[in-house]
Formats: C-alpha cells, sequence, structure tokens
C-alpha cells in the first residue's frame, strides 16, 4: 500500500517526537531550483519557499515570481586557457549566484562580478587555483542558522569558492579576500602511486558561524570528506572522511542543514552528521547512489533522486532520518541502469524530475553515459503526494535541474538546459506539459555546463554554459 506524505503529515501533528507538519525544522535550502521549509507549520498547513541567491524566502505558490521584463539579454565569455584554467582545461564556467543586483560567477582562475542589468564587469579577482565545481561560489553567513526564515543583509555575506585544489577561498560581496585555507593532500593511493586527481565540492552551507561543505577527490583516488570551517577565521573544525563516497557527479550536489546535523548524499543513500563533531548519527541506506542535489520539498520534507530511477522523500521521524515514499517515474529493467543521473525540483503540488524512458530502461544493455541519446530521455511530472505519474514529455534532455517559474500572467514554466548547452522552458498547466521552446541557443556541449539557472530580480534567467555567463529574458 503505498503512503502518501500527506497522511505523514497529518499523522506527525499527532505523534509525540515527530516534528509538526512533518517538517525538518532548520533545514537551509541550498540555490539549486529547490523549495524549503524553515519551522514548524499548523497542521494541515505548509509554508513554502522559493531559492533565490542561495538563500529560501516564503512563497504560498511555491514556485518563484517574476515580473514582465524589457531586460536585454547579455553574455560575457571567459577566457579558458592551460594558464587559466590549472591543470585542467575543460572545466568550464561554474554556476551563477544572484544576490541583489549582482551575478557572481567563478571560472578558472577568476572570480567576477556582473551587473545583473547590463553584464557590466563590477569587480573581478584572481583565485589562488581553479574552481572546483560546477557548484562555483557559495554565499553564507556567520549569523545564519538552520532555521532562519529571511536571508541576512547585505554586508553580512561572505562568497566562499571551493578550489580544484581542495583550498577555499572566502570573500565579501566587493571581492576583497577574507581569508583562505591550505590546499587538500591527495589521498593516501595517491600519493603513493605519484598519480593525479582534482577536489570537486558541494555549496557550503552556514549554521551557527560555521560553514559545513562536501568535497570529494576524483583521480587515481576517490575520497569524500565532509568539512567544517569556522567563517570568522577560516580555520578547519573537523573533517570526516566518509565510508561510502560522493558519487562521480555528486560535486554538483548540495549538502542539506537539519535539526539532527547536516544531511550529506553518498553512494549508498544518506548520511546525517552532527554538527559539533561530524560523527554519522543517522542515516538511509538505500542501495543506490544520490545521484543530484536533494532538493527541499515546499512541506518541508527532503527529495531524493536514486540512480536506479527512483525519487523518493524523506523525513525526520523521532530524531532519525527515514524514507516516506518512493517510485520509479519508469519501469526498471532486472540490470537496472548504471550512470542515470536524475535532477528535480517541487512546486505547488508536484514533482518535475528527468530520467531515462521506459524503452532505455527495458533495453539489453544498460547505455554507458556518453551514449545516451535524447530520445532515451524524458521529463516526467509527478503527483508530490504520491509520486504518480502525471505526465512525461519524452526526448527532452534535461542537465541539471529545471527551475519552475511563474510569469506575471500566472503561467508556470519549468526552465532548464538542455545536453546541447541550450535554455529552453517548457509549460506546465493543469498537470501536464506543453511543448518544449528554444530561449537561447547553446554552445559548445562538451564545454562544462552549469547544472543551474538562476533567476535575477529583473525576472531574467541567469546561467552558463561553455565558457561565458548568460542573462536572458524569459
Amino acid at each position: 500500500m503505498t503512503v502518501s506524505r500527506r497522511e505523514v503529515v497529518r499523522a506527525a501533528a499527532w505523534v509525540p517526537g515527530m516534528l509538526m507538519g512533518a517538517t525538518l525544522a532548520g533545514c537551509a535550502a541550498d540555490g539549486d531550483a529547490g523549495q524549503g521549509s524553515s519551522g514548524s507549520a499548523p497542521a494541515g498547513q505548509t509554508q513554502t519557499f522559493v531559492s533565490y541567491g542561495g538563500y529560501t524566502y516564503p512563497n504560498t505558490d511555491g514556485v518563484a515570481e517574476t515580473a514582465e521584463t524589457d531586460a536585454a539579454a547579455w553574455e560575457r565569455t571567459f577566457k579558458m586557457d592551460d594558464t587559466s584554467m590549472g591543470s585542467l582545461t575543460d572545466a568550464g564556467v561554474a554556476a551563477p549566484l544572484v544576490l541583489d543586483d549582482a551575478v557572481y560567477v567563478a571560472g578558472g582562475r577568476v572570480l567576477a562580478k556582473f551587473d545583473a542589468a547590463s553584464g557590466d564587469v563590477v569587480e573581478q579577482v584572481d583565485l589562488p587555483y581553479a574552481v572546483g565545481g560546477s557548484t562555483g561560489v557559495s554565499v553564507v553567513s556567520a549569523s545564519e542558522s538552520a532555521g532562519a526564515a529571511e536571508a541576512p543583509t547585505p554586508g553580512d555575506r561572505l562568497l566562499v569558492v571551493a578550489l580544484q585544489d581542495g583550498g577555499l577561498a572566502a570573500y565579501d560581496e566587493d571581492l576583497e579576500e577574507l581569508w583562505q585555507t591550505d590546499p587538500l593532500g591527495s589521498p593516501a593511493a595517491s600519493r603513493d602511486s605519484d598519480l593525479v586527481g582534482e577536489w570537486y565540492a558541494t555549496r557550503a552551507r552556514a549554521h551557527e558561524g560555521r560553514a559545513y561543505l562536501a568535497q570529494t577527490f576524483f583521480g587515481s583516488a576517490a575520497e569524500s570528506r565532509v568539512r567544517c570551517i569556522d567563517l570568522a577565521s577560516g580555520e578547519e573544525q573537523w573533517s570526516v572522511t566518509l565510508a561510502d563516497r560522493i558519487m562521480s557527479n555528486a560535486y554538483t550536489s548540495n549538502i542539506v542543514l537539519c535539526d539532527l546535523g547536516v544531511v550529506v548524499p553518498t553512494a549508498k543513500g544518506l548520511d546525517v552528521l552532527n554538527f559539533g563533531t561530524g560523527e554519522v548519527i543517522s542515516g538511509i541506506d538505500a542501495e543506490f547512489s544520490v545521484h543530484a542535489p536533494i532538493v527541499e520539498a515546499y512541506d518541508g520534507t527532503l527529495l531524493v533522486c536514486f540512480d536506479d530511477n527512483s525519487v523518493a522523500f524523506a523525513t525526520v521521524d523521532d530524531g532519525s532520518l527515514r524514507l516516506v515514499n518512493r517510485g520509479w517515474p519508469a519501469k526498471r529493467g532486472d540490470k537496472g541502469v548504471d550512470g542515470v543521473y536524475p535532477y528535480a525540483c517541487v512546486f505547488d503540488d508536484m514533482v518535475a524530475v528527468t530520467g531515462f524512458t521506459n524503452d532505455a530502461l527495458l533495453q539489453d544493455k544498460a547505455p554507458a553515459y556518453d551514449e545516451i541519446s535524447s530520445d532515451q530521455l524524458a521529463l516526467y511530472l509527478l503527483d508530490a503526494d504520491t509520486l504518480d505519474v502525471l505526465d512525461t514529455a519524452e526526448g527532452v534532455a534535461v542537465l541539471g535541474a529545471p527551475q519552475a517559474v511563474r510569469l506575471a500572467d500566472g503561467t508556470v514554466w519549468l526552465v532548464f538546459c538542455n545536453r546541447s548547452g541550450e535554455l529552453c522552458r517548457i509549460e506546465v498547466e493543469n498537470h501536464g506539459f506543453g511543448s518544449v521552446e528554444a530561449l537561447d541557443e547553446g554552445s559548445d556541449a562538451d564545454a562544462g555546463i552549469a547544472h543551474d539557472v538562476t533567476l535575477t530580480k529583473s525576472g531574467c534567467v541567469a546561467y552558463t554554459t561553455g565558457e561565458s555567463v548568460r542573462v536572458v529574458a524569459l
């Protein structure tokens, strides 16, 4: 029997020890197109948020709203050569971060601040090393904590950049350097064999004056660490090596903070680490890796995508994390599929999730990632309560998580990048999909397309593809 999240929400209001409304009180959402909830809500009532600039803001519709705009589109290109990129020349430009009227982007060894309306460079600085991971720049605050419903004010925000050598660098909003950490050493297997690799990072999250992030080494050895950094000094408070590492594409992922601690995606499910020590205090062994950002759903639960083409909700239950429901948008074959990269967003009472089609899942041999064609992929629309499929758009190759946007006339669009680097949108109406429309042409599809699209205050979309950052009007 399928148990809906709504039933869990209702039960939670009456069961001692469970959080009111099944809300993860104190979860702080990532800026990755998801929505989160902070604090407890009365039974039968949900408080919803939208992601904007790395923070979450109340929004009763669960989608970002934008007014009509006459803003002109603009594009700026980064120079990507061996000197600017360090040891890697194909890392591309990291995902943009929008704060107020500025767009921050890291590419190669450069961190730049652009005027969101004109694209003019306001300031730029050279980074100590090439940026590590398409998540790029994180915005955190020493006064922030899990459970904060409002974003820190200007002047109280730090920009934290994770680098490929494992070091971290922090800047204020004017790009004045605040501190740097030392690089991380390579794992022992790499040191002994003289082989090399690079460190890639999730976004940093803040809680009571400390930043938390996960960093994974890819190369001759594979290792994932979760680190706790003092935001005032940049000094490391603790570092823990995960028993089950973060998977190969999860450097585009995020960690989430909740009452229990730091929620981290791993090769086998989810781990929850204690804020003060890094000790694993809870978790979920789902047998499959989490291959995409953890998304905070509109009612405060966590939406998790696994690489067996399943999605599930997780919630806090009597001091531990557990799965509430799990569903498969497409049927799995006996062999399953290794390397499916589902991404999702939650809005209104729906979930949009990417994945393989039935034809791809049921074939004799699972396709390798570089052999996957667009017609083997699909965008699914699910009921957020039961995870039942409402509609399917086949042949829609989504790279990263779509962003749900409501225009001034009430039209709801999912905005995303496809595998060719094109910015696209698809309308959602009456629990169904319309046709896909291209908003902007892509560039080199092999040049490191970022996985995020971010709204500016003027109602435009900021995104990166190849070697450039772009802002396009919806």
